[in-house]
């Protein structure tokens, strides 16, 4: 699955050191795999000038791993990627704890959002799905195929 937009808006401090600005454009690159469970997201970033989009330096690899633990719960291990975009040592003393930073943060905005839900049962058949829900229900359907034998 492949999304983007207008990058919502971050501290000024990840300006100087990550190159990433307000009007830049955000693109995920998300593939999931299902032997073993886990997704890539590939995240970049585009700034428009005089010759067209240009990609900024910057980016990130998000690497999931989901293991079921029961019916109800699963484990999930994130590796986090990033380039060397600062010299030397600043890469690891700036860059990649605000590269963890930010990834922390959205995962606790995902954690928030799933504890909210009122409903745990993963059966769709009772809602109504829309366009964007096409990836969501490949994937179930793999899921059925790979772990319970069934189409």
């Amino acid at each position: 699955m492949w999304n983007s937009g207008p990058q919502k808006a971050f501290p000024r401090l990840f300006d100087a050191f990550i190159d990433i600005r307000p009007h830049d454009h955000f693109a995920n690159d998300w593939t999931t795999r299902f032997d073993p469970p886990l997704t890539v997201f590939e995240q970049t970033w585009q700034t428009q000038g005089r010759g067209g989009w240009r990609r900024r330096r910057f980016r990130l690899r998000v690497v999931v791993f989901f293991l079921p633990l029961s019916d109800t719960t699963t484990q999930l291990t994130t590796l986090l990627y990033t380039p060397r975009v600062l010299p030397g040592p600043l890469h690891g003393w700036l860059a990649a704890p605000i590269a963890r930073a930010i990834m922390a943060y959205e995962l606790r905005l995902d954690v928030k959002a799933l504890a909210q839900l009122a409903d745990l049962n993963p059966d769709l058949c009772a809602r109504t799905l829309g366009p964007f829900d096409r990836v969501l229900l490949e994937n179930r359907r793999r899921l059925q195929m790979i772990y319970l034998g069934t189409e």
